[in-house]
């Protein structure tokens, strides 16, 4: 591994630190380093806030100012060039007089791909990259996707026993405590999640993240339903904002995914996590309509019968172990 792949992980481990807190923006993590010391490091925190590039620059000791007319700018994703809520980047990276600059990958959105890159190179600027591009890729697919496809990046979750169940039509516990915190830190991470009518009234869960430091997402239940007859449902409270897809949707029996997702995609949503039921899950898994699977197994429950376990047909990206349960998480591609 060369010495610039070492900075652009360490830009990976920054940007993660933002994930749940920048969307609609990609987390993005940067680096400047003076021959072989960090001098600046920074993340970007929150979606209206400082890019990545701006947060490092300004953690620069003023000591240490001069240097960076010498340093190398690493970012795990190509500075941004257009006016938002913030300046481009590329006008403070020419500002500053920064003559390196090492990246991971371009921006996927059409409008900018590569084009930064240009401008900093015609501005005399050497350019360094892609490096560790898969890797930075994946990092940003949430967004890539939201981007590309205009839709929401969609995560099935599912716990099911150690003989393929989800549960026997009631309430059933099967993941363990420590699973339980790690689905709450996944919650925290996302903008919204989606659940089948009937797992809200089969479950009456919270879905919060009561059990992680993190906001609380968006609640979304997919089916019609009339508040006023469900008042001692949990998901109606507010803890969350919650969101009842059949009433945005009044007449369709079945309600569409695509346009859900599309209708998701104009709220600004850029991730949901699909929590369940078995036929939600499914539905999602029929019609193609997913991005990543997260499983957990129990090795210790056993149901013997019961709803099954949907298949999930994926490449598996990785698997741990977390006390009892083994959790493996799936790419559809």
């Amino acid at each position: 591994m060369t010495q610039h792949e070492l900075y652009i992980r360490h830009c990976f481990f920054l940007a993660r630190k933002g994930i749940g807190h920048v969307s609609p923006n990609p987390p993005v993590g940067a680096l400047i380093v003076h021959g072989k010391r960090i001098i600046g490091q920074g993340y970007h925190r929150a979606a209206g806030g400082s890019h990545a590039e701006i947060e490092a620059i300004h953690s620069v000791a003023t000591s240490d100012r001069n240097l960076l007319r010498e340093s190398t700018l690493y970012v795990s994703l190509e500075p941004c060039n257009h006016r938002g809520k913030t300046p481009p980047c590329t006008d403070r990276i020419l500002k500053e007089q920064i003559p390196t600059v090492a990246y991971a990958c371009q921006d996927p959105n059409p409008y900018m791909a590569g084009r930064s890159l240009e401008l900093l190179k015609n501005a005399g600027v050497r350019v360094i990259g892609p490096l560790c591009e898969a890797e930075g890729r994946t990092l940003i697919r949430p967004f890539e996707v939201f981007v590309l496809e205009k839709r929401p990046y969609v995560v099935l979750k599912f716990a099911q026993s150690a003989d393929f169940f989800l549960g026997t039509g009631k309430r059933t516990k099967i993941s363990n405590p420590y699973s339980d915190m790690l689905v709450h830190k996944w919650r925290s991470q996302t903008d919204a999640i989606l659940v089948g009518k009937n797992t809200v009234l089969v479950d009456n869960p919270l879905l919060t993240t009561r059990s992680w430091i993190g906001k609380n997402p968006a609640r979304i239940i997919l089916g019609h339903m009339d508040k006023s007859k469900h008042t001692d449902l949990r998901i109606l409270g507010n803890d969350a904002e919650t969101l009842i897809a059949g009433l945005e949707f009044p007449g369709e029996k079945t309600i569409s995914l695509p346009r859900l997702l599309s209708w998701l995609y104009g709220k600004g949503i850029q991730s949901i996590l699909v929590e369940g039921g078995a036929n939600t899950l499914s539905a999602f898994i029929s019609a193609g309509l997913w991005d990543e699977a997260r499983v957990i197994q129990s090795r210790q429950i056993w149901l013997e019968n019961g709803i099954k376990a949907p298949q999930i047909r994926g490449r598996l990206v990785r698997s741990y172990t977390l006390a009892s349960d083994l959790i493996c998480i799936y790419s559809k591609n």
